[in-house]
């Protein structure tokens, strides 16, 4: 099939360089969620004083509605995949980017996950520090519950694997979309297998973390199923490529 080799190629190297696109050093992450009626409206400010790539990869949960990304005060065009936004960065040495969007109200649950390596990072919840870090990681992820917001229970977690096997599925969808064209059917089974092949990865990973108790009950449950039945899917339409 033409383009396949370098698809291929594309998927051996992706894992080694995901790397890569983490280069970029954030030096402050701030995010501001304040409650407007019954949805929380959420701005998140990003500082980087010393950018060397083209791109950068923000991510936001799902349920956000009204999502307005800015560069240095201008709107910027993204690509989406799930909750990972791909955005270009125009060959900036620095700038300031800025995120704004809504989480309705049957949205309970802030969610935040670095793709970067962060110095300053905080939240505040109508203008109450609820969690303050600096020297994070790439695979930081925040959670809390916005009914409980300051009085309750914040946590911080890492998923090191989870992220970047995410990221690596995603950036595949993505790539093959593009090059084949977004209407065009892509279920090749070269394909299918490498993206199994790093969900089953990603499962692995997350019994680990559940068994050590880096995670709680509802994370785990809610993530195993999501890429248990992609896992399902894949196998099936590998078992009909086959028959």
């Amino acid at each position: 099939m033409k383009g396949l080799p370098w698809m291929c190629a594309f998927l051996s190297v992706l894992i080694l360089c995901v790397h890569g696109a983490v280069a970029i050093e954030i030096d402050d992450y701030t995010i501001n969620i304040e409650r407007k009626g019954d949805d929380h409206r959420v701005h998140e400010s990003i500082m980087v004083k010393n950018n060397t790539e083209m791109d950068m990869i923000l991510w936001i949960q799902d349920g956000a509605k009204s999502i307005e990304i800015k560069l240095d005060g201008k709107n910027i065009n993204y690509n989406k995949t799930d909750g990972i936004y791909l955005l270009n960065l125009d060959n900036v040495s620095s700038f300031q980017l800025s995120a704004s969007y809504v989480l309705p109200h049957d949205v309970s649950v802030f969610q935040k996950k670095l793709m970067y390596r962060c110095r300053a990072f905080s939240v505040k919840l109508d203008g109450e520090t609820i969690y303050e870090g600096s020297n994070l990681t790439e695979d930081s992820s925040i959670r809390f519950d916005l009914e409980e917001g300051a009085g309750g229970e914040n946590h911080l977690y890492v998923y090191t694997t989870i992220i970047f096997a995410l990221v690596a599925v995603a950036s595949i969808i993505y790539t093959v979309k593009v090059r084949k064209g977004a209407e065009e059917d892509f279920h090749d089974s070269k394909i299918l297998k490498e993206e199994k092949g790093l969900l089953m990865g990603v499962l692995k990973e997350l019994e680990k973390k559940y068994k050590n108790k880096e995670i709680e009950d509802s994370v785990y449950t809610e993530l195993k199923e999501k890429y248990k039945k992609r896992v399902v899917d894949i196998v099936r339409k590998l078992e009909e490529q086959e028959s």
